[in-house]
């Protein structure tokens, strides 16, 4: 999740919020981006309206299941607000394909992801691919799915990135093929219903960070 009051290019995993923060801290940042959302500014009001659909969207992914309907289609709102006013810039529409995603959206997900791909790329951000992979595959074509995943499987770093950047490629190996080793693509099944590891790493108190799983999940925030 893209979000920051100052660089929208960083995530939130890299300003060093953890992915189940304090409350209170977490309500100190909404404060933070209300104020900007406020702003005459355009460029304060666009960051501040992806900020509070980011901490929507991290309380979703905190909250208890019966709770997540709602945050999720705060989170969904405040990203398409922030994409009306402000549609260039491509991490408003991938932090609302993700959103899209936890919210079960799986087509309105695949076409935004695709529609950022190579923008992303642009910036160093190979996720994109991965994630309209997850989101096809959910929406029932696990052809489409297999191919981007396959791709990603021997992606190798753009150059001129910098260690930071160059780091996103690590997990991508590993994610693609745990996808593809599950029964999550039943090429036999192509409508039926699975499940992939997300949501089960998210609610599964046994997740260690040494798992495939875990650097799934990590890759929410």
């Amino acid at each position: 999740i893209y979000a920051s009051t100052t660089n929208i290019k960083q995530t939130i995993a890299e300003s060093g919020l953890a992915s189940r923060p304090d409350p209170d801290i977490l309500s100190g940042v909404q404060t933070s981006y209300e104020g900007q959302a406020s702003d005459q500014d355009a460029t304060k009001h666009s960051r501040g309206l992806n900020g509070l659909g980011a901490i929507a969207l991290i309380r979703a992914l905190n909250s208890p299941e019966d709770q997540r309907a709602e945050l999720e289609a705060i989170a969904i709102d405040q990203f398409q607000k922030v994409i009306s006013v402000s549609n260039t810039t491509w991490q408003y529409s991938y932090n609302r394909s993700l959103a899209n995603f936890l919210a079960g959206n799986y087509s309105a997900s695949y076409e935004g992801m695709k529609s950022v791909i190579s923008r992303a790329e642009a910036d160093f951000n190979v996720l994109a691919q991965f994630w309209a992979a997850l989101s096809v595959l959910r929406a029932g074509d696990p052809g489409d799915a297999i191919v981007r995943l396959s791709y990603l499987l021997a992606r190798e770093p753009a150059t001129g990135g910098n260690p930071a950047h160059l780091l996103r490629y690590q997990p991508l190996p590993d994610l693609s093929q745990a996808v593809l080793d599950a029964d999550a693509c039943p090429t036999q099944r192509p409508a039926a219903a699975f499940r992939t590891t997300v949501m089960t790493a998210h609610r599964s108190p046994a997740v260690t960070t040494t798992r495939p799983v875990y650097c799934l999940l990590r890759l929410y925030v």
